[in-house]
């Protein structure tokens, strides 16, 4: 039997709203996520209220309340360390509160705990399913999955996360009930696939997720061939959310090279098709762009003969921010495939890489100590493209050999190799 839990586990800031909502005479109970987290041997995170006051009594009784859900009775109330989630029970005392939790998604999920008499109530056997490390929906899985089809996402969400297994009745109405999440905002798939990806149990989650069509069903330009492998490349490498995420998405290919850029796997990634999906998850621009960066710079197949300059543009090409991790997916997919030897040359790569990046930086051409008006001084020549291919040169030359990256080298190069382009342009 597991030991009564208690208000140890409460952080002084939730101990006081507890308080100030049972002064203002209501009931209050702590819910959730805290407790499932106590029983299950994880430090308590997410700290989540249910009371019998309303919604606006709430609001009237602490000073930065945010509407999250007002309309269905939540709000949140953040206090100096944390934003906590207050929701208001369907009826007042005891028999709201089990009313409440009747409601609730999964029985781990479904415990409270009164304040301030301290009374522990598990009236769906949470704590033996902690136990036994089984996630069980409350009452009827179907029925709690049609209330809100995002928590059959939340299903493998707490098996990435948790290592929990799914007791078999929850695990058919996920698949039953899966076509609900079509419906379902992007936003709100986006943040469960965040946490889904970014879980230490991401893998098994997702192969949980493609036998029950769920992932096609949030996914569906998943192509049935890239499937396996995208997610067998996703969890080779590192827990970085950007790079699992080009690494599922590397998985949606399309028949014509023109749509997109050739994986390290051999497959045409649409980038594209790609861009669409994160755009349907309302990923923010910068997340768009940061997962298009690898996805736009594939590794050339000749990567494994590169000398020390070879490398360097392609770092100055890729763009150091991108570079790394489009080296570790390449490693991960060619892994995937079954390619140790191909896996271990890349592997090698990426200690030079880094290496590399450890002894001096890979200047791109902005970042040369010239630029086209100093080109355009030196040569004579009037703005226009030829500018920009003699800074090409110049930067090539700097990757070639990188102690000429200073601005009175370069411009003596520039004096020496191009010292005629004014005669030729006035001629």
């Amino acid at each position: 039997m597991r030991e009564k839990v208690g208000f140890g586990i409460v952080p002084p800031d939730v101990m006081a709203m507890m308080g100030i909502l049972s002064d203002a005479g209501h009931g209050v109970w702590l819910v959730g996520g805290a407790l499932r987290d106590h029983f299950l041997g994880q430090s308590p995170r997410d700290f989540d209220l249910a009371t019998d006051a309303s919604a606006d009594e709430v609001v009237r009784l602490f000073p930065r309340v945010i509407p999250i859900g007002i309309r269905h009775g939540t709000v949140q109330v953040h206090t100096r360390t944390r934003d906590v989630e207050v929701t208001s029970t369907p009826g007042s005392g005891l028999e709201g509160i089990l009313e409440d939790l009747g409601r609730r998604d999964f029985t781990i999920n479904a415990l409270a705990l009164s304040y301030p008499e301290g009374s522990f109530l598990d009236p769906h056997g949470g704590c033996n399913d902690a136990d036994a490390r089984i996630l069980r929906a409350v009452g009827d899985a179907g029925r709690r999955f049609r209330e809100d089809p995002l928590r059959v996402l939340r299903v493998f969400r707490f098996v990435s996360e948790l290592g929990l297994d799914i007791e078999p009745g929850t695990c058919a109405a996920s698949r039953s009930e899966a076509n609900g999440l079509t419906a379902v905002a992007g936003e709100r798939v986006r943040e469960e696939v965040f946490r889904i990806l970014s879980g230490g149990n991401a893998v098994s989650a997702l192969r949980l997720m493609e036998e029950s069509r769920v992932l096609r069903t949030v996914l569906p330009e998943l192509h049935e061939s890239g499937c396996s492998h995208a997610i067998d490349t996703m969890g080779r490498c590192p827990n970085r959310l950007r790079i699992r995420m080009a690494a599922l998405l590397h998985g949606l290919v399309e028949e014509e090279a023109s749509l997109g850029a050739v994986s390290p796997c051999g497959r045409c990634v649409s980038c594209r098709t790609a861009e669409g999906v994160m755009v349907r998850w309302r990923m923010s621009g910068r997340q768009i762009q940061g997962v298009l960066g690898i996805l736009e710079n594939p590794l050339p197949g000749d990567s494994a003969n590169w000398t020390d300059a070879d490398l360097r543009r392609f770092i100055a090409r890729t763009g150091p921010e991108f570079a790394g991790d489009v080296l570790e997916l390449a490693r991960a997919c060619r892994a995937a495939g079954g390619d140790s030897a191909g896996a271990e040359q890349l592997s090698g790569l990426y200690r030079r890489y880094r290496r590399e990046l450890e002894l001096r930086p890979v200047p791109r051409m902005r970042d040369l100590p010239i630029n086209g008006e100093d080109v355009m001084r030196i040569t004579g020549l009037k703005p226009g493209p030829r500018v920009r291919e003699i800074l090409e040169r110049a930067h090539l030359e700097v990757l070639e050999n990188p102690f000429m990256n200073e601005r009175k080298i370069l411009m003596d190069f520039i004096r020496k190799e191009f010292h005629k382009e004014a005669e030729i342009e006035t001629s």
